[in-house]
């Protein structure tokens, strides 16, 4: 289910203008496809609960967000 919610939302992401998806998947799917809860060194949890990234997985989206944001929009409003 999460993957077809994916693909649906990079589908709406090539069809709409003024949307951008910020890829984050990849930080959070292990190889299997299963859902990464852990850190790298596994100390930490990811998610504080089934729906909520933890302050450690927050720091691993931080990135990708501050470069999305600071791009620059194009267009009117």
């Amino acid at each position: 289910l999460r993957r077809e919610a994916n693909e649906m939302l990079r589908s709406l992401a090539r069809d709409v203008d003024r949307v951008l998806l910020v890829e984050t998947a990849d930080l959070f799917e292990l190889p299997d496809g299963s859902v990464r809860l852990l850190s790298d060194d596994g100390r930490d949890l990811l998610y504080h609960d089934d729906n909520h990234l933890s302050d450690r997985g927050a720091a691993l989206v931080r990135p990708r967000l501050t470069r999305a944001l600071a791009r620059p929009t194009t267009g009117a409003p």
